[in-house]
């Protein structure tokens, strides 16, 4: 029993380690990358002059009003599938009962629910975002990158290891793009075309 609760203290101390690890992760993924000057007046100068354009256009080929995207995690659950939304809360539902069976002896309460919560949330597959710039020729030109955690492979949702959190279903929202093309009096002529984004939806634990 000793080892036992010993092999547990060792588990919370890794994921302690873990979670400070991520937070120090998070902290340098969110701060801007470092470039001269040069390069930002050279990016500005080319938005600058793309924009130009795209106003001297008559009034039809103008940016017509965006398309409202799901921007919040509240939002995001009504773009599952019933059958996966039930599906995932079977599945947690069962996993908590069973880390609720697991006997840890003189550990206490405290210690063991959050052994217990660990326990549940390393085997649940979720959805991370990040903001991506698609620059001035689309429309938004922000838009939410959802994806599976550790898609990378780098996590297991398994014990023992082996299965990985995978994308289980994907839709598409459309986004406009400025499209241009020569005519044959070679004029250019720029519209507004629908194209279609991915994104992921659901994910869940895989041999795959």
């Amino acid at each position: 029993m000793s080892s036992f609760v010993h092999l547990c203290w060792i588990s919370v101390s890794v994921f302690l380690y873990g979670v400070e690890t991520f937070a120090l992760n998070i902290s340098t993924q969110n701060q801007l990358p470092n470039v001269t000057v040069a390069q930002e007046e050279e990016d500005r100068g080319w938005e600058s002059l793309f924009l130009q354009l795209r106003a001297s256009l008559p009034s039809f080929s103008q940016p017509i009003r965006p398309y409202t995207l799901l921007t919040t995690t509240e939002h995001y659950q009504y773009l599952f599938s019933l059958e996966l939304r039930k599906a995932a809360a079977r599945h947690r539902r069962k996993l908590e009962t069973q880390a609720a069976g697991i006997d840890f002896g003189s550990l206490s309460s405290d210690v063991a629910s959050s052994v217990r919560s660990w326990l549940v949330s390393s085997a649940t597959c979720e959805l991370d975002y990040q903001w991506m710039d698609l620059g001035p020729a689309f429309w938004p030109r922000w838009l939410r990158q959802t994806d599976c955690e550790a898609s990378d492979g780098t996590k297991s949702c398994s014990f023992p290891i082996g299965m990985k959190c995978a994308r289980a279903q994907t839709t598409h929202i459309n986004i406009l793009a400025w499209h241009c093309m020569e005519i044959r009096d070679g004029t250019i002529k720029c519209l507004w075309r629908q194209v279609p984004y991915p994104v992921v939806t659901a994910c869940n634990c895989s041999c795959k």
